[in-house]
């Protein structure tokens, strides 16, 4: 059996294509040899156009160099608005648990007093309010 490759460099046709592909490769290489003065322009204004391309790539880098300024001021920003919803929380859950906390010691002063009432009401005179005292006139 015969090698494909071998078959198309062997003909004519085949090498005719070959040529017009390695030509068609080739040909961007060579275009960009001639780029530096195309068809129809003179000098000046390829001149001209080199430094408007300059300039505008120049204002490009500028306008990067700022995008990447204000994502970092943005990122910074972020970081401490995050720092300060974080410090927000955990006062809000220090004042949520002294709230908790006062609540319980009321709750259980309450219940004491309630308890101290019900004994007093029943005779015991230890459990009673000390009598309030005599204001003079």
């Amino acid at each position: 059996m015969k090698r494909l490759d071998t078959h198309f460099t062997k003909s004519l046709p085949a090498r005719a294509l070959a040529a017009a592909v390695l030509l068609g490769l080739a040909a961007p290489s060579l275009a960009q040899q001639d780029a530096a003065l195309p068809k129809g322009n003179s000098a000046e204004e390829v001149a001209q156009r080199r430094a408007a391309n300059e300039e505008q790539l120049r204002l490009a880098e500028q306008q990067n160099q700022q995008n990447a300024s204000n994502a970092a001021n943005y990122q910074q920003a972020l970081s401490e608005h995050q720092a300060a919803v974080d410090r927000y929380e955990q006062e809000k859950t220090a004042a949520e648990a002294e709230k908790q906390r006062l609540t319980s010691e009321h709750e259980a002063a309450m219940e004491k007093w309630r308890a101290d009432v019900a004994a007093c009401e029943h005779g015991d005179r230890s459990r009673c309010a000390p009598p309030p005292a005599a204001t003079a006139p």
